[in-house]
């Protein structure tokens, strides 16, 4: 990483896999804030913005595909966003949700951690 450490956002509600997550970020050199959930990750985007959020879609509070379209909102629209799922979605349904602006690439656990960071640095090296 350089000088000066690309952000992270992590939202994700399960916390095991989100201290799991911000272990990974942490341990390769990003700055990481975290969410348990939509709601206060949209709330943590807008007052300290990342330079990239790694999301899961299926949160109790507010669904993925809402969580991205409230994001595409103001000055936050020019955030990438990876989103990070155990949910396997229909084809259709990814091809859509890859249509939206800020989706850069989705991702589908388990995966290994060097693919997740190979992914969030192709990411930001594409902004």
């Amino acid at each position: 990483m350089t000088e000066t450490a690309k952000k992270v956002m992590i939202v994700e509600d399960d916390a095991s896999m989100r201290e799991l997550l911000v272990m990974v970020f942490k341990d390769a050199g990003y700055a990481v804030a975290e969410a348990a959930s939509g709601r206060l990750g949209l709330d943590r985007v807008r007052e300290d913005t990342p330079d990239v959020i790694v999301t899961d879609l299926a949160m109790p509070d507010l669904g993925g595909f809402e969580f991205l379209r409230t994001l595409q909102q103001g000055e936050t629209a020019r955030i990438p966003v990876v989103i990070l799922t155990a949910k396997r979605m229909p084809p259709a349904a990814i091809k859509e949700m890859q249509h939206e602006p800020n989706v850069k690439a989705y991702l589908v656990k388990p995966l290994q951690h060097t693919k997740l960071l190979a992914e969030v640095q192709r990411v930001l090296q594409g902004r």
